[in-house]
C-alpha cells in the first residue's frame, strides 16, 4: 500500500518524455504552419504576378478589345472547381476590356503592386499590373480559401502521422522504462528478502551504473549498522559483565551480613554494600548517560553558548572533591577573554564531558597535588587543557583509554571504564577533537580539547 503512494519513477519518466513529445510535436506543428504560410503566400504571389504579365504580353499583342469581349461571352462554364477563385480583369483606361467569369465588374484594386481586398465578403489576394505603353491595366485575383486549405492540408499530412505515432511511442517508452528499471526491481527483492541480521553489502554487478552510488550509499548504511550493531552488543555484554561483578558483592556482603554475629563483622559487611551501592550507581549513571547520546537530538538542541561559563559551574560543583583531597584545584584564560569562548553546543553535553574529564583528574591525582584548567585559542579554535599531577598513562595505553570499560589492570580507583568514552562522544558530536599528551607544566596527563569558535 505505501509503495503505491510514492513516486513511480516509470510513470514520471513516461509523463516527462510524453509531455515532451507533445510539445515538440505542436512547436513542429506551429513552425510548420508558419513555414507553410509563408512559402505558399510567397509562391503564389509569384504566380499571381506571373500571371498578370502574361495576360498583359498577351493583351497588348494580340488582342483588341472587341475580341476581349467576344471571348468572355463564350466562356460560360468552369473547367475545374477551383477556376471560381481565380480571377482577372484587363481595363484599358477605365473601360473593362476582358474578365474571368468570376471577376466583378468593377476595379479588383486600387494600388499597384499586392493588396488585400474583400470581394463577395471573401478576402481575396490581388495584384495590379499598370502598363504605361498601352494604357492596358491587368488585375489577377485569388480568393484566400485557396491559400487556407493549401496550408490547413499540409500541416495536417504533416500532424497526423506524428498524432498516431503518440500511442506507439508510449508503449515502446513504457516498456523501455520497464526493461530499464528491472536491475533495481532484483535489487528491491534482494534487500526484501533480507532477514534484519542480513547486512552483507549488495552486489553492485547487478546494478546500472546510475544507480551504482545508490547502491554504494546503502552498502555503507549496512556496514555502519553492523558495526553499531557489533558495538552494541559488545556494550551489552560488557555492561552486563560490568554489573554482574558488583552485584555478586552486593549479594555476598548482604549474606555475611545477615549470618554475622559480631556487630564489627556486620558493620564491615554493610560498608562494603554501600561501596558496591555506589559503584553500581556510578555505572548506571555513566550507561544512561551514554544510551542518551544520540546525534540526531543533541544536534537540534544546539544553542549559542560559552563554555567558560559551564567550566566554571562544573569546578564549584567539584569543589569538595578537591577539598577533600587537599588538591588545588584552578581555572586560567590563559590571556583569552572570558566572553570569547562562545561556541554552538549542547549545554548538558558539555557539562557531562567536562565534569568528567575534571572529575578524573581530581581522582587520579594523589593527595596534596593540583589540577589545572586552562583556556587558549584565536579567532577560529577554542582550547581547553585539563591538567594534573597524577601518574598520567602510558603512551601505549592512550588509544585503548577511550574503549568503553577500559581499565588497566591493577588500577586501584574506583570506575566503570566508560568515563572517556562518554567525553569522547560528547566532543565527536560537536565537531571537535581530544588529544592526550604528558603535562609539562605539572607532571600528570594533559587532556586538551579542541571546539571551533562560534561565528559573530
Amino acid at each position: 500500500m505505501l509503495a503505491n503512494e510514492g513516486l513511480s519513477i516509470r510513470r514520471h519518466l513516461l509523463s516527462l518524455l510524453i509531455g515532451m513529445f507533445i510539445f515538440s510535436w505542436l512547436a513542429v506543428t506551429a513552425f510548420t504552419y508558419i513555414e507553410a504560410e509563408k512559402e505558399i503566400e510567397e509562391l503564389f504571389d509569384a504566380q499571381l504576378a506571373q500571371m498578370a504579365g502574361t495576360l498583359q504580353s498577351l493583351a497588348s499583342d494580340s488582342m483588341n478589345s472587341a475580341d476581349l469581349n467576344q471571348k468572355l461571352l463564350q466562356r460560360n462554364v468552369f473547367g475545374h472547381q477551383y477556376e471560381r477563385n481565380i480571377s482577372f480583369q484587363i481595363w484599358k483606361k477605365d473601360h473593362l476590356v476582358l474578365r474571368s467569369r468570376s471577376a466583378p465588374v468593377m476595379p479588383m484594386a486600387n494600388m499597384d503592386g499586392f493588396a488585400d481586398k474583400k470581394i463577395n465578403n471573401e478576402n481575396w489576394r490581388v495584384f495590379l499590373f499598370r502598363d504605361p505603353k498601352t494604357s492596358l491595366e491587368v488585375y489577377v485575383g485569388e480568393n484566400y480559401r485557396i491559400r487556407n486549405e493549401l496550408i490547413t492540408n499540409i500541416t495536417r499530412n504533416t500532424i497526423v502521422p506524428l498524432l498516431w505515432a503518440l500511442p506507439l511511442l508510449a508503449i515502446i517508452v513504457w516498456i523501455s522504462i520497464g526493461r530499464a528499471l528491472a536491475p533495481v526491481k532484483k535489487i528491491t527483492r534482494a534487500i526484501t528478502a533480507r532477514s534484519p541480521r542480513q547486512l552483507e553489502p549488495i552486489s553492485i554487478r547487478i546494478c546500472p551504473k546510475e544507480v551504482q552510488p545508490l547502491v554504494k550509499s546503502i552498502n555503507m548504511l549496512l556496514q555502519r549498522l553492523h558495526e553499531a550493531f557489533t558495538q552494541e552488543r559488545r556494550f551489552a555484554s560488557d555492561a552486563s559483565h560490568e554489573l554482574r561483578t558488583p552485584l555478586a558483592i552486593l549479594k555476598t556482603n548482604a549474606q555475611v551480613a545477615l549470618r554475622a554475629e559480631e556487630a564489627e563483622v556486620r558493620n564491615h559487611a554493610l560498608q562494603n554494600i554501600i561501596v558496591a551501592v555506589n559503584r553500581n550507581s556510578h555505572l548506571v549513571e555513566q550507561l544512561l548517560t551514554l544510551s542518551r547520546l544520540e546525534p540526531d537530538a543533541m544536534s537540534a538542541a544546539f544553542r549559542p553558548l560559552n563554555v567558560y561559563v559551564i567550566t566554571e559551574t562544573v569546578m564549584s560543583g567539584l569543589a569538595s572533591s578537591a577539598i577533600e583531597k587537599n588538591i588545588e584545584i584552578d581555572l586560567d584564560t590563559n590571556g583569552i577573554e572570558p566572553k570569547d569562548c562562545s561556541m554552538n553546543g549542547y549545554a548538558p553535553g558539555l557539562n557531562i564531558m567536562l565534569r568528567n574529564l575534571i572529575d578524573n583528574a581530581i581522582r587520579y591525582t594523589p593527595e596534596g597535588g593540583t589540577v589545572s584548567v586552562k583556556f587558549s585559542g584565536d579567532k577560529d579554535v577554542i582550547h581547553i587543557n585539563v591538567e594534573d599531577s597524577g601518574v598520567g598513562i602510558a603512551p601505549e595505553d592512550r588509544e585503548q583509554i577511550f574503549q568503553r570499560f577500559f581499565r588497566k589492570a591493577g588500577q586501584q580507583i574506583e570506575g566503570c571504564g566508560l568515563g572517556l568514552s562518554i567525553v569522547q562522544r560528547i566532543i565527536e558530536l560537536h565537531n571537535g577533537s581530544i588529544t592526550l599528551a604528558d603535562s609539562m607544566l605539572l607532571g600528570g596527563l594533559n587532556v586538551c580539547v579542541t571546539f571551533q569558535r562560534s561565528r559573530e
